[in-house]
């Protein structure tokens, strides 16, 4: 279901979001819940792949998927860091 006040991603923002299994093969789409940072969008996108393959190789597929995101969810911590001390020291 589609929320009508929701803000839709931007061009080029990644967004987050997951399908939630009911069972007989059925699921339930979860879509954008989450959009990153717009700043942290290439850093993000230039390692999403790499991290993901890189926790398959050990992890189940569920796992893998919060792995990945606690890595994005820190590389945007660390660009917006990044970002206010810019701004403050202007």
């Amino acid at each position: 279901m589609y929320d009508p006040i929701a803000i839709p991603p931007k061009q080029g923002e990644i967004a987050m979001g997951t399908l939630i299994p009911l069972g007989g093969g059925l699921f339930f789409p979860i879509i954008d819940f989450y959009h990153f940072d717009y700043e942290a969008r290439e850093a993000m996108a230039s390692c999403i792949h790499h991290h993901y393959e890189k926790h398959l190789k050990t992890s189940s597929m569920k796992e893998a998927f919060f792995h990945v995101v606690s890595v994005m969810l820190q590389i945007e911590r660390i660009i917006f860091m990044q970002n206010q001390e810019k701004s403050t020291s202007k």
